[in-house]
């Protein structure tokens, strides 16, 4: 894009009287659209890798067994989610493939209640914490 754009500036110096009369939008369109679908597949990513350390974590206080299996059942249902956007049987990088849109829409309503949920087990493991210490680390094994 960036190259178009400095080849039309280079134009439009050399060639005042014969300037490129192409809108900057209609070349950059499909470019714009695969950008936004390599961004959506990046967050995709980094939410497994963000999630994949749930079903290994143990929370260890006063509940710390019931949170942590409430941990572990949270990790199961981001893995079926995420299962969903894996087994679609479209190119992921084919932004003619307009079901994408509406699988990554589901997949991040998803994760929106499941960090909503998280966020839960997370306060009430602090609030169970004996000691800045020990809610540290129980912070430490989200970041």
């Amino acid at each position: 894009k960036r190259t178009y754009l400095d080849t039309r500036a280079q134009v439009a110096k050399e060639c005042p009287q014969n300037p490129w009369r192409v809108q900057n939008n209609a070349i950059s369109v499909r470019l714009d659209r695969f950008l936004e679908r390599c961004y959506d597949m990046l967050d995709f990513t980094e939410a497994v890798l963000h999630f994949s350390k749930l079903s290994k974590t143990d929370i260890g206080n006063t509940n710390g067994e019931r949170l942590t299996s409430l941990l572990h059942d949270i990790s199961q249902d981001f893995d079926e989610a995420a299962s969903r956007v894996k087994a679609v049987e479209y190119d992921v990088t084919n932004i003619d493939a307009t079901s994408f849109e509406a699988d990554f829409t589901l997949f991040c309503r998803s994760v929106k209640d499941i960090e909503w949920r998280l966020s839960t087990i997370i306060g009430r493991a602090l609030d169970d914490s004996a000691s800045i210490y020990s809610r540290f680390q129980l912070l430490s094994l989200f970041s």
